[in-house]
């Protein structure tokens, strides 16, 4: 009889970690990725003199992109953003940089916005390659050229900025590996069985050549403080780790720490 109660227990345990699976597989993107799609027809209203761009990626992908070029600087910003909304929001923090005194480009990841295509792991990563190279195309030689990557879009950054003799790279609530930060904050969701995205940003430090800022703040809950650490410990070239006390994961801008960092890191253009 306790044979038969355990078996039937460990078939009901069986099913819901089934379902938990299957769930998960199916919404992995949108759980990681949950972008905000725009219609083509969509206008993006006047702010700062930003210019809409088409960029094509490798595979055809036409990807939307915003280009900031106020200061006809000699040095420019690539900006890689958080895995939530698209440029409909996400350019406006081109005003919180303005102090840097640089001119940006801001793209929209596909299946973002205005961007055509899927997420997936090696698509962004072609996205990002897209954004170089028309920044190239512009004129801006390596040595010109900053990536900028924030939360999800630190992973995005380190691969593009691999190889590269860049002016500088600055990731802003990084973590070390997307994986390893999913498998344990959210072991529950059983992520071993289906997550298809590594963003093993640890494992690609090794590659960059340029100077590395980490701005990251001791009370983030969504990429816990400990993932920026760790990352910072995976680097052995130049770099300044910023821990912002009591910041969170979306509101460092209204830290001095963070616009000091930025600041220190970039100098005079």
């Amino acid at each position: 009889m306790k044979s038969g109660i355990r078996f039937k227990a460990f078939r009901v345990l069986l099913i819901v970690a089934g379902v938990q699976m299957g769930i998960g597989c199916a919404l992995q993107n949108r759980l990681i990725f949950p972008g905000e799609k725009l219609g083509k027809d969509h206008v993006f209203t006047p702010f700062m003199r930003g210019e809409e761009v088409g960029i094509t990626a490798k595979d055809g992908v036409k990807l939307s992109a915003i280009r900031y070029a106020n200061f006809k600087s000699r040095q420019i910003i690539l900006y890689f953003h958080g895995n939530g909304g698209s440029l409909d929001s996400w350019r406006y923090e081109y005003a919180d940089l303005t102090y840097l005194h640089r001119d940006m480009i801001f793209i929209d990841y596909r299946g973002y916005g205005k961007s055509e295509g899927t997420v997936s792991e090696e698509g962004l990563y072609a996205d990002a390659q897209a954004a170089y190279e028309y920044a190239r195309s512009l004129g801006y030689a390596d040595v010109d050229i900053f990536i900028y990557g924030r939360s999800i879009g630190s992973g995005i950054a380190v691969d593009v900025a691999q190889n590269k003799n860049l002016a500088g790279l600055i990731l802003e609530s990084p973590y070390s590996s997307l994986r390893e930060m999913i498998y344990k904050e959210y072991w529950f969701m059983l992520p071993y069985f289906y997550l298809s995205y590594s963003l093993n940003n640890c494992g690609k430090m090794k590659n960059i050549r340029t100077k590395v800022l980490m701005l990251h703040g001791t009370e983030d809950h969504v990429v816990p403080f400990k993932y920026g650490k760790k990352l910072s410990g995976c680097f052995d070239g130049s770099q300044v780790f910023q821990a912002i006390k009591g910041g969170g994961h979306n509101d460092l801008s209204r830290f001095e720490e963070k616009k000091a960092a930025l600041a220190s890191f970039f100098g005079k253009e």
